[in-house]
């Protein structure tokens, strides 16, 4: 038992449909939620926690909620309709929290993807390495799992690139839960400081040509989701503009190395089938 629901029919009505929505928002395939903690208050065998619901079709969406729960033999269980004294008495604790996620909650999420302050000199990870990260990371976003994904990424030092990294993880959290077939690995190349994993995508009648940059840090393998590299006709400037960022906020070697790596891959892509 997790959920404390009142005997009294009408309030256990409420109580059951009040846990059936926020089942839903967490479990609803087409959307992909994810329950970020970010505090908890108690007073008196009461309390409550406040979380962001992430959402992987608007991460840049505000969406804080107040769960209560109640201190009960069996430890605490979630009340999901608490009464106006209970929501009165914690009122005034929950207030500051509140005011300090409002406009902070996405740093507390991006705390799980490792920040390359330095650029780095490490060698890059083997072939198998490579491939064993980037295939957690396509378990990971099939099964909707924000945080996971997110342990799994590197990130710049771009003041304003945490939007971008968000927007990444959801589109590819969404793409991976609608995809009727696996996304499966068609190469890996690997350069001085990072090992790229070609990946061959067919989605609703059209085949695309992800790489995925694996780097090593200090946190272990990540990718830098943020960085949009496809081997794909009408892709050029998109990806000179994602490796001149990587210039801009890592290091001129850093986008050279992976540029030669990509260059690679595309000419693994062009060359005709027979």
């Amino acid at each position: 038992k997790l959920a404390r629901i009142d005997d009294e029919p009408t309030a256990a009505r409420k109580a059951c449909t009040q846990v059936a929505q926020v089942w839903w928002t967490l479990h609803d395939p087409a959307v992909v939620e994810y329950a970020m903690p970010l505090a908890f208050q108690e007073n008196d065998g009461s309390a409550v926690a406040l979380y962001q619901f992430f959402s992987a079709r608007d991460p840049d969406k505000t969406d804080l909620k107040a769960l209560y729960f109640e201190k009960s033999a069996n430890g605490w269980l979630w009340t999901p309709d608490p009464d106006a004294s209970t929501r009165e008495k914690l009122k005034d604790r929950i207030a500051p929290d509140i005011r300090r996620w409002s406009g902070g909650w996405q740093q507390s999420l991006l705390a799980d993807s490792a920040e390359l302050k330095d650029m780095p000199g490490n060698p890059a990870p083997t072939q198998d390495e490579a491939r064993k990260v980037v295939e957690a990371w396509f378990q990971a976003t099939r099964t909707g799992d924000v945080k996971a994904a997110l342990l799994l990424t590197a990130r710049l030092s771009d003041p304003n690139g945490g939007a971008a990294l968000l927007r990444n993880v959801g589109h590819e959290v969404i793409s991976a839960r609608r995809a009727n077939t696996s996304a499966e690995i068609s190469g890996i190349y690997q350069g001085d400081a990072w090992t790229g994993v070609g990946v061959e995508i067919s989605q609703g009648g059209k085949t695309t040509y992800p790489l995925y940059p694996v780097v090593r840090t200090p946190d272990g393998l990540r990718i830098l989701i943020e960085i949009d590299l496809f081997a794909s006709r009408g892709r050029e400037f998109l990806n000179k503009t994602a490796l001149e960022r990587l210039q801009k906020f890592g290091t001129p070697a850093a986008a050279t190395d992976l540029r030669s790596v990509f260059t690679e891959y595309q000419k693994q892509i062009e060359k005709p089938k027979h």
